[in-house]
């Protein structure tokens, strides 16, 4: 069996007053950019979930639904830059 490794993060956006930039009862904001450094090493453990496109590699994200205590998968796959 193989051990696959995951990331969890929490990310909260703040403007200089320590107010939220994006709530989730604005569901008009704009997509933002979150990137994240995985090492070179990793890349081949990575499940690309659009092998049919081999000139990207496409990652599962997934958000924290606190009100359906439940992890959601998003619409917009995270990818692989190098």
């Amino acid at each position: 069996m193989e051990l696959e490794s995951t990331v969890y993060g929490y990310v909260e956006l703040q403007d200089q007053d320590g107010n939220p930039i994006l709530t989730g009862d604005n569901p008009s904001a704009e997509p933002m950019k979150l990137r994240m450094k995985v090492p070179a090493g990793q890349y081949t453990s990575l499940r690309d979930i659009t092998p049919e496109n081999p000139a990207e590699v496409n990652v599962p994200l997934y958000s924290y639904d606190y009100d359906a205590a439940t992890w959601r998968l998003s619409d917009n796959p995270g990818h692989l830059e190098t």
